[in-house]
C-alpha cells in the first residue's frame, strides 16, 4: 500500500483513507509526541499586514516589532490580514480561497495542466513581503532584499492541499528540508487549518 500511497496527491490519500493515518505517515516507537495545546504566545505569531503596510497607522512600529520577533524567534508568521484587492470587492484571502476551492474540486488530470504555470501576483506578494521585512529589521532601504535578487529573480506559485488530520499527535509532520526559496506563503483553508 505504501507504494500506491507515494504516487498519489495528498487529496487522493485522503479521500482514499476513510478517515484513517496511513501507516507511512505515524509516529514510529519512540517518536518524541507532538505538542497539540493552544500556546500563549500565537498572538505574537500572527502578523496584520494591512498594518505593516500601513505606515500612517498608529499600530505600524507594534506590528512591525511583532513581525520582527516572529520572524527572529520562529522564522515564519501567520497573516491575520492582506490589503491586496484584485478585483471588485473581494480580498486578496477571499479571492485565493475561492480560486482554490474550484482548483481543488477540478479533476486529477485537469489539476495536472497547471502544475508548472507560473502566476504574475506572486511577484507583488514577494516584493510586498520584502520590503516588510527590510523595515521591521530596521534598515534604511526598504528595497535592500530586493536589490539581492536581482531583476532575474524566478517566482514559483504552488497550492498544496492539506487535509485536517483526527489525530495531529501521531503524525510525523513536517520534516527539515532546504530548498531554494526566499520564503513560502501558506494559507489555511480555514482559521484552525495552520494548527493541524
Amino acid at each position: 500500500m505504501e507504494e500506491v500511497l507515494q504516487s498519489k496527491v495528498v487529496q487522493e490519500i485522503a479521500l482514499s483513507c476513510n478517515g484513517e493515518i496511513p501507516e507511512q505517515f505515524i509516529h514510529k516507537e519512540g517518536f518524541p509526541q507532538s505538542k497539540v495545546d493552544s500556546v500563549s504566545y500565537m498572538d505574537d505569531f500572527v502578523i496584520d499586514l494591512s498594518l505593516v503596510f500601513s505606515p500612517s497607522s498608529p499600530e505600524y512600529d507594534h506590528e512591525l516589532g511583532k513581525l520582527r520577533s516572529a520572524l527572529s524567534q520562529w522564522g515564519c508568521f501567520q497573516c491575520k490580514e492582506v490589503i491586496i484587492v484584485l478585483s471588485g470587492h473581494k480580498s486578496w484571502h477571499d479571492k485565493v480561497r475561492e480560486v482554490g476551492k474550484q482548483f481543488f474540486a477540478l479533476p486529477l488530470e485537469e489539476k495536472q495542466k497547471y502544475s508548472r504555470d507560473i502566476d504574475d501576483w506572486n511577484g507583488v506578494i514577494f516584493d510586498l513581503l520584502m520590503k516588510a521585512m527590510a523595515r521591521s529589521l530596521n534598515l534604511d532601504d526598504d528595497n535592500c532584499f530586493l536589490k539581492e535578487h536581482g531583476d532575474s529573480v524566478t517566482m514559483f506559485t504552488r497550492f498544496n492541499f492539506y487535509p485536517p488530520c483526527p489525530t495531529p499527535e501521531s503524525i510525523l509532520g513536517i520534516k527539515p528540508h532546504a530548498d531554494g526559496v526566499t520564503f513560502t506563503v501558506v494559507r489555511g483553508g480555514r482559521p484552525s487549518s495552520s494548527e493541524r
